[in-house]
């Protein structure tokens, strides 16, 4: 089996981050809705944030001390954040199953969070998919490149469906972990087009 993980919400709690990042706007005096809502503005474009905080209208001086806060933050914060599950699983089946990530974003922040979670030494196979388009061109390819039957695992159930319509020979799995924002968000395909799973131990069930 080829095993292709999101990262985000997957395998690791990004909502944290998000909520820490937040605060630190509001206190800086942002309302939440426009930090809210500048958010979603710049989601499309690959998410980082210092690209949040651009957009916010927020000066380079500050800008750049509260991204190194955040940065130091990320550090500390990372390697707690990835989910109980995701190394005993991953580590069981390394040999036997092949084990990919497969992420979307703004390169560097992403690349960040990876190596500070230390999932880049536990799962080295990464790929970035290009900021605002589903993921199945990628996994297209990774299909090209290795026939093994896979079984795609991500929270957004956008990606899914790109993934469902786009007929690959997929196996697609939702992961609503109870902590990620996304898990409050049911689909009218869930346990349809694709199973919904809370951890990466459910898979095999």
């Amino acid at each position: 089996m080829h095993y292709v993980y999101d990262f985000d919400s997957t395998l690791f709690g990004t909502q944290r981050l998000w909520e820490i990042w937040r605060e630190m706007l509001v206190g800086a005096g942002h309302a939440p809705e426009t930090v809210d809502d500048v958010y979603r503005a710049v989601l499309p474009a690959g998410y980082s944030p210092r690209k949040h905080g651009v957009a916010l209208g927020i000066g380079t001086a500050g800008l750049d001390d509260m991204v190194a806060r955040f940065d130091t933050i990320v550090s500390e914060e990372s390697p707690s954040l990835l989910f109980d599950d995701v190394a005993p699983f991953v580590e069981a089946r390394k040999g036997t199953h092949r084990q990919t990530i497969l992420t979307q974003g703004d390169h560097a922040h992403q690349w960040q969070k990876m190596r500070a979670s230390g999932i880049d030494r536990m799962l080295p196979d990464i790929h970035i998919a290009p900021h605002g388009a589903p993921k199945t061109e990628n996994l297209a390819e990774l299909i090209d490149q290795d026939p093994t039957p896979m079984t795609f695992v991500d929270d957004n159930p956008w990606h899914l469906v790109a993934a469902h319509q786009s007929s690959l020979p997929i196996s697609l799995v939702r992961m609503m972990r109870p902590s990620e924002t996304l898990a409050t968000v049911p689909h009218e395909l869930d346990d349809v087009a694709w199973r919904v799973i809370s951890s990466l131990d459910e898979l095999e069930r």
